[in-house]
């Protein structure tokens, strides 16, 4: 049973039971849902296979682009015990680098995707700083900075970092292929890709362990929700580095699907509405990903697919994910269910 997002445990409300069944239930959806508020869960999906056997809420997935937010709490956390300086450039940190950038872009700008960097052999696209465009290479970056001057390797700083969050689901799983990865992982659930012609093919190549800081890392979505609650209640950070990552970067406005955002460290940011979220969403090949957090209500939506639609129409492809979003907007802001649209 779900309640009114925000409201207190007497007020369950089956209309919006049946509104969020609805949207899991209108295309064929395999993976999990879980919308918690502090401590109580609201609703809970799990629908699918992995093979022959059924997905539960402990089933693993490939969580995408939602690894970000956790790399940039380990870099964070280096800043806290004093290892690094987010306005030092990279140089001082990877002096193997011998890129010309490599002196003019700072960790801040690798956090914000503000450094324009396009690639290791490549000039900068923009002066660091200026301008907002995606970098998966930047948040690898940022995982051999963390690596340097922490002294360990980044899926030991994870597996770390994971236990004090209570994510005992979570890993930075090393280099190999999906069967190898699901002999060392035995919850982690196969992901399939859309083909052309309509089919889908399971994911079989291999996945390398220098991916995991920006898009490589499993978990599931119960260890996301308590994620969000480990980072947003002040367990990771202190308050003056947490409010630097939650608060939007100079520069970092992103054209989005769902209108205009600003981007923190790690993180989407933005208030409509008079609701203030931090999101991100995440796409590799054979699993989706959303986590969502609303810090005024505590409330935390967590949806995980093993389906990499494809990539042509992200609307298509996150159809489920952002009509769970908008049943959950409108159910904080306490407007009616019914006139929120699903797919």
């Amino acid at each position: 049973m779900v309640l009114p997002l925000g409201a207190q445990a007497a007020s369950a409300s089956p209309e919006l039971t049946r509104q969020l069944d609805a949207v899991v239930s209108a295309r064929p959806f395999t993976g999990a849902v879980l919308i918690t508020q502090g401590d109580s869960v609201l609703y809970r999906a799990v629908q699918g296979k992995a093979g022959d056997r059924a997905l539960t809420p402990d089933s693993q997935f490939v969580i995408a682009s939602l690894s970000k937010q956790m790399t940039a709490a380990l870099v964070l956390r280096e800043v806290d015990a004093g290892r690094l300086r987010l306005d030092t450039p990279l140089k001082r940190y990877l002096p193997a680098l011998q890129e010309e950038w490599a002196g003019e872009v700072q960790l801040k700008h690798l956090l914000s995707h503000t450094s324009g960097i396009t690639a290791l052999d490549q000039p900068l696209r923009t002066r660091p700083g200026e301008a907002f465009a995606y970098s998966n290479l930047g948040y690898e970056l940022l995982g051999q900075t963390v690596e340097r001057t922490s002294g360990k390797p980044f899926a030991a700083l994870m597996a770390a970092l994971f236990k004090r969050c209570g994510m005992s689901h979570s890993a930075a799983p090393p280099s190999g292929s999906f069967a190898e990865l699901q002999q060392r992982f035995p919850l982690l659930v196969p992901g399939f890709s859309e083909q052309q012609d309509g089919t889908l093919k399971q994911e079989e190549g291999r996945r390398e362990a220098s991916a995991n800081p920006s898009g490589g890392m499993l978990s599931t979505v119960g260890d996301l929700a308590r994620w969000n609650t480990c980072l947003h209640e002040g367990k990771l950070l202190k308050a003056a580095t947490y409010q630097a990552m939650v608060r939007p970067a100079p520069g970092a406005k992103r054209a989005y699907r769902w209108g205009p955002l600003e981007y923190g460290y790690g993180l989407q940011v933005s208030e409509h509405d008079g609701i203030l979220e931090f999101s991100h969403c995440g796409y590799v090949p054979g699993y989706i990903a959303t986590l969502l957090y609303y810090p005024r209500f505590q409330v935390s939506v967590a949806v995980l697919e093993n389906t990499a639609w494809l990539p042509d129409n992200m609307d298509r492809i996150f159809q489920v994910h952002d009509a769970l979003r908008r049943l959950s907007r409108a159910s904080l802001v306490g407007g009616p269910a019914a006139e929120v649209s699903t797919p």
